[in-house]
């Protein structure tokens, strides 16, 4: 929750302003008020749209100024539309509070891809990807494009329930810790040829380290220490990752 109250402060305005500290209040106050006890970020709101005009994502994406203002104004209009489904969701069960979410989410994400060129959606999926890292795995067509076996796709459904546990407990200095630690035990789970065929459809400009570079961690950390030298020279399949999501 702090994790979304925070992006809405962060959020640009159509004329670049940041949010007027009375509309924080009033949406920290009702979100709170809906979504206590959940983690919810930005993402669970609107999906690839607020990545889409993050000043990163909207470099790689090649946004005219155009496109910026169109897409600012959209994600302005979805944060009150925010509000009101917040307060919506606050006395309904859990299955209908996430249906609706995501529905919600789904709207936003189509209304946001609209706005770009094919082109442009295609770079945008491998940024959301890239952010996201091997907990990408879960999804089912990145699965189906990797050809996960049932066996693989059990071995990521646990390491990614052990992953959630643990950061609800977290506080913010171990919680990237987890994180890189998940991220080394899904590696694990693919091939050789699953790892470059992941890193081909994330971005190289990522919040998790590639495929590769997790396995090499891996491996450096199994290995002997007269061995170790030559790990670390080891080039990983892709660049460096950028500052986490």
């Amino acid at each position: 929750m702090n994790a979304f109250i925070q992006t809405c402060l962060r959020k640009k305005s159509a004329s670049g302003g940041i949010l007027r500290p009375a509309r924080y209040a009033v949406m920290a106050a009702l979100l709170f008020a809906a979504c206590s006890m959940q983690a919810l970020a930005a993402d669970d709101f609107y999906g690839v749209l607020s990545l889409a005009v993050q000043d990163d994502a909207a470099a790689k994406l090649q946004l005219s100024a155009e496109q910026k203002s169109k897409l600012q104004s959209l994600l302005d209009d979805r944060e009150n539309k925010a509000v009101d489904l917040a307060m919506q969701l606050k006395n309904l069960p859990a299955a209908e509070s996430e249906k609706r979410l995501a529905a919600f989410r789904q709207e936003s994400e189509a209304k946001g891809l609209a706005l770009l060129d094919a082109g442009q959606q295609k770079t945008l999926e491998r940024i959301r990807l890239g952010r996201l890292g091997l907990a990408s795995l879960a999804e089912a067509a990145v699965a189906q494009r990797l050809g996960l076996s049932e066996e693989q796709k059990k071995q990521i459904a646990d390491v990614l329930e052990k992953r959630k546990q643990e950061l609800a407990k977290a506080d913010e200095k171990s919680a990237q810790v987890i994180r890189d630690t998940s991220e080394r035990a899904l590696a694990t789970a693919l091939t050789d040829k699953q790892k470059a065929d992941w890193n081909s459809l994330a971005s190289a400009d990522s919040s998790s380290p590639p495929a590769e570079a997790a396995a090499t961690t891996t491996a450096k950390e199994q290995a002997p220490d007269k061995t170790a030298a030559s790990v670390e020279n080891t080039p990983s399949a892709a660049a460096a990752p950028a500052k986490a999501a």
